[in-house]
């Protein structure tokens, strides 16, 4: 199944790789989804999240009572204002797994950061079922950047602002 989403910074992209490459900005996002725990690791260009999540109905029957979600990028080492990763996402010890790309692309006076990837569940006849429960907890969680990456330009307006008074 493929699947797309969009965070849109509003900043450069100069800014946007600062925010990417910032451990707390990727704490901020793993704590959006409320985690019973979490490791983040930033190793730039790599990052990595891992998120221990309660598993909801009718998931749960399947997963057990938590979901280990792993999501690592792997940039690479471009330097102009456009970059290209390679994203793999997946949920520890089931056959669960989006790996794709994700662009950044400047945008007029924002950055564009989108996400392109092939949602795979390797089971036998109910797969694409499965495919289809797991593809909106996966794109919650890349909503949850576009939460934090609002909250974090919001501030960096804020401090331009103080500062131009």
């Amino acid at each position: 199944m493929q699947l797309t989403n969009q965070t849109v910074f509003a900043c450069g992209p100069e800014r946007t790789l600062a925010i990417l490459a910032d451990a707390a900005y990727w704490e901020e996002v793993a704590m959006e989804s409320h985690p019973i725990s979490y490791e983040v690791i930033v190793d730039w260009p790599r990052t990595r999240t891992e998120r221990v999540v309660n598993s909801e109905p009718p998931a749960s029957k399947l997963t057990g009572p938590t979901l280990t979600i792993v999501d690592e990028i792997a940039w690479d080492d471009g330097d102009g204002p456009e970059r290209v990763g390679a994203v793999c996402v997946g949920v520890v010890g089931l056959p669960i797994a989006m790996a794709g790309c994700v662009r950044l692309t400047p945008e007029g006076s924002n950055t564009v950061l989108a996400y392109e990837g092939e949602l795979t569940v390797d089971v036998p006849l109910i797969g694409k079922l499965i495919e289809r429960q797991a593809a909106p907890v996966l794109l919650k969680g890349l909503e949850h950047q576009q939460i934090v990456a609002d909250r974090w330009t919001a501030l960096d307006q804020a401090d331009s602002d103080k500062a131009d008074s």
